[in-house]
């Protein structure tokens, strides 16, 4: 991981003739990292999707930034909607293939897997 060291030579407290000469120097490192909290993204768009995507950045009082954050954050939603329904169809059509119709079915082919 890559640093950036800065170094503060002389902490000045009014006159450094004031302090003791001890006190007049005080070394401090500090280590901060170059990492960003954030990555640049660019994506290729039609002009008139580019001029879309401003307009409702601006519509909504968003910066183009969180416009694109708050749309992907919707689409994992939406995504992981169409994984559930698509898991729900799946369930629903082998419950009807077994026969199941309702709770007791359920509660009986446990048993019959336990064998109780």
């Amino acid at each position: 991981m890559e640093h950036k060291r800065w170094w503060l030579w002389r902490l000045h407290f009014g006159s450094a003739e004031s302090l003791p000469r001890a006190l007049r120097v005080v070394i401090l490192s500090i280590t901060v990292s170059s990492r960003r909290s954030s990555k640049v993204l660019a994506v290729s768009v039609s002009p008139e999707a580019a001029q879309e995507f401003n307009r409702l950045a601006e519509a909504e009082g968003r910066n183009r930034s969180e416009l694109f954050r708050e749309m992907l954050r919707v689409y994992r939603i939406y995504r992981e909607t169409g994984t559930f329904e698509s898991l729900q169809r799946y369930g629903a059509a082998r419950a009807r293939r077994l026969g199941i119709r309702d709770e007791r079915d359920v509660e009986r082919l446990i048993g019959e897997a336990r064998g109780t």
